[in-house]
Order: C-alpha cells, then structure tokens, then sequence
C-alpha cells in the first residue's frame, strides 16, 4: 500500500468525531484542539502504519485533548505501528477508556520493539485526570516511551501504573539473594510455582 503524503491540523477545534490516519508520511497537529470526541481506539486521533520500511513523522504541538473517550485503547490518542514521534506542550485532559478493561486514558503507543525507527518521546506535556485500567495517563507496549522531568501527571487513575502502564521487554534471572529479599511479596500454589502475592507494578 502506498502511504500518502502527509496530513496537518493547525489552530483547529474539533467536535463529534475524531480521525483515522493509516500509513501515513507525516502527521503534525498544531495549536488544536480535540474534546468530547468518541471511539473504539483513539477518541480523538488514531494513528496506523504497520509498514515496517519507514516511520510515520508524528508532531503534536501546543495541542489540548479534552473529555475524549475510547471503548478499548487511547482515550485521546491511539497509536499503532512504525512511527518517530513527538507531543510538546500539549495537555491531555480527563480523557478515558473502559476502566474494566481499557488502556491508556490519555494516549495509547505501540510499536515493533525490532522496527529501526520507533521512538515516540513527551515534553512539557500535562497528563490530568485520566483514566483506564492500564496506564491511566499512557499506556505503552513493546517499544518504550520517553518523557522529560517537566511533563506534569496529576490525578491520573487506573488499577495498574495509575500514570504510566509499561510492558515487559526483558525478563533476568535473578539470584538466590535477591529471591530471599524477595520473599515478602512472593508465595506458593499448590505446584509449587512462585507467585506474587499482593503486587500491583506499573509507574506510580
């Protein structure tokens, strides 16, 4: 499939429905904004290319992500796939998912952990009163997100990472020392297999 050229969004505001971008060159939203918008992933803005030859260029700057919902995945923002991309300043606000089940209340991001391009990194960024099951503010799998200490989380809610949901992409073999310290959280079934007891993960 031959992606097209680019799509821009500059000093916008959009309502009822968001938009569905699939292998894409570039995508830049500018000084807009996205509120009360609805759908099963990415309320506001979905973002797909499963083209692991080149990377979607996403830009999202100055931009405001407000009361937007998603039934399974990225109440505001959904992305899915090979893309190099950046939010700066831009404020995701009191968006949601299903809080049974859904990921990533302000912004879902996944991409091919062997892909050469995938990057996707928040700057001065607000992440307020989200909410999901996983990852209340983001929820990221396989390719790890990156944000700057001035991006601000407050109020986020979820049962696992109530900021930030991460997945694993390595697994070590720790040592007997270690284990024992790691007594206090462990337990036994019935085969005796290890079992964490009492655990919740995910970035507080």
């Amino acid at each position: 499939m031959k992606p097209s050229e680019m799509a821009e969004w500059e000093t916008a505001t959009t309502e009822k429905s968001g938009a569905h971008f699939n292998i894409i060159y570039s995508l830049s939203i500018v000084n807009s904004t996205f509120e009360n918008l609805t759908a099963e992933k990415g309320g506001a803005i979905a973002l797909t290319n499963q083209d692991k030859e080149f990377a979607t260029k996403l830009t999202i700057l100055n931009s405001l992500f407000k009361g937007n919902y998603a039934t399974k995945e990225g109440g505001a923002v959904h992305i899915d796939g090979h893309t190099l991309g950046q939010v700066e300043t831009s404020t995701f606000l009191m968006n949601k998912v299903d809080k049974e089940t859904g990921k990533g209340g302000g912004m879902f991001y996944s991409c091919n952990y062997f892909w050469p391009n995938c990057q996707m990194k928040i700057f001065k960024s607000k992440f307020i009163y989200n909410l999901a099951f996983e990852g209340g503010g983001v929820k990221w799998s396989q390719s790890q997100l990156e944000y700057d200490y001035q991006t601000i989380w407050v109020g986020n809610t979820a049962f696992y990472g109530k900021n930030i949901a991460s997945y694993p992409i390595i697994l070590y073999l720790i040592e007997d020392e270690t284990k024992n310290q790691l007594s206090s959280i462990m337990d036994y079934d019935n085969d005796l297999k290890q079992v964490l007891k009492n655990f919740t993960s995910g970035l507080e």
